[in-house]
């Protein structure tokens, strides 16, 4: 989300003072991201320390949340996972918005930096490990999946 959401920066942090028990300093918004739905921020604690605030409104999958905290507690590095409130939940609750907090990683994305050969290779066995590991039915089953008839495969 490009714009800013009709929300104050104290209720930002009061929910994230009750929900994950941080001391928080600064509220930055951040114009980033296509999704229309969700609107991203940079926190920073009274200690210094920074996180990456999603806000996300309307629907909200579960497996959004749990596919990537599944993966990062398989030990792939590459999968940055959300951080779990005080009462071990994925995500908090903020008006008409869930609230997922991360840390805060500084860096440039693929698009902006050119890859050296070793971080193209590094780039696909991460690939070839999110795509070769088995993710349980049990935390992806809101996951729309597509279908595919055999009709034109066959046909040609």
């Amino acid at each position: 989300m490009l714009i800013k959401p009709n929300l104050k920066d104290k209720e930002i942090i009061a929910c994230l003072r009750d929900a994950y028990g941080l001391d928080i300093a600064t509220v930055s918004f951040l114009p980033l991201g296509a999704d229309f739905n969700t609107a991203v921020y940079r926190i920073t604690t009274s200690a210094q320390t920074d996180y990456f605030l999603k806000l996300r409104s309307g629907e909200f999958l579960e497996a959004s949340v749990s596919v990537p905290k599944y993966l990062a507690d398989l030990g792939i590095k590459q999968v940055i996972s959300p951080l779990a409130t005080k009462t071990g939940q994925l995500w908090a609750s903020l008006a008409s918005f869930k609230a997922i907090l991360y840390p805060y990683v500084e860096g440039r994305n693929g698009v902006e930096a050119k890859l050296s050969e070793d971080q193209w290779a590094q780039f696909g066995a991460a690939i070839k490990m999110l795509h070769s590991t088995n993710i349980p039915s049990s935390i992806t089953k809101d996951v729309l999946r597509e279908t595919f008839s055999s009709k034109w495969r066959e046909t040609v």
